[in-house]
């Protein structure tokens, strides 16, 4: 004995793999596509003075500095409009000095660049990163694993410097929690 089933489940399901397959095998528009993580070479620091205004501090900006670090980037030949800093800084002892990695343990973004790189061959590349300064007084700093992934210019709104209130929610004019 023979059943028969209606096709009509078979040809959604054809009509499916047919859409998928179209939509995967076009390739992206060039201008869309941003580069891969690039690797920081050549790292240079110096201890600023002072944070630049409305860095985030923990514990109210006591036991931590900032730091202006500067690399080399092999740009590719587009360039960048912004982007994201990943990497790892530790001290002597091997404890993460980051303010914003504590534990050293997660690939977390460290800082950001907000100006545009121009492509097309190795560029230096600037940016500010928060540490303690119990790690600051036992160097040398290791600075391990340093890439910048390029971003749109969106990525200048993400790291906004923090307003007043953001910094001390506790200050003179801002709202309570």
């Amino acid at each position: 004995m023979r059943v028969s089933c209606s096709s009509e489940p078979q040809q959604s399901r054809r009509a499916l793999l047919a859409a998928t397959v179209a939509l995967t095998s076009v390739p992206s528009h060039p201008a869309f596509a941003l580069p891969k993580d690039l690797t920081i070479s050549d790292i240079q620091w110096a201890t600023l003075d002072a944070c630049p205004p409305r860095t985030f501090l923990p514990a109210g900006g006591k036991g931590y500095s900032c730091l202006r670090v500067s690399g080399k980037v092999e740009v590719p030949k587009k360039g960048f409009e912004a982007a994201d800093v990943f990497g790892f800084v530790k001290d002597v002892d091997n404890n993460s000095a980051l303010a914003v990695n504590p534990e050293g343990t997660s690939r977390t973004v460290v800082s950001s660049i907000t100006n545009p790189v121009k492509g097309g061959g190795v560029r230096e590349v600037e940016f500010v990163l928060t540490v303690s300064n119990e790690s600051l007084q036992r160097q040398p700093l290791k600075f391990i694993g340093f890439k910048v992934s390029p971003q749109i210019s969106v990525v200048e709104e993400r790291f906004a410097p923090f307003s007043a209130c953001e910094v001390d929610p506790e200050s003179e004019g801002c709202a309570p929690i």
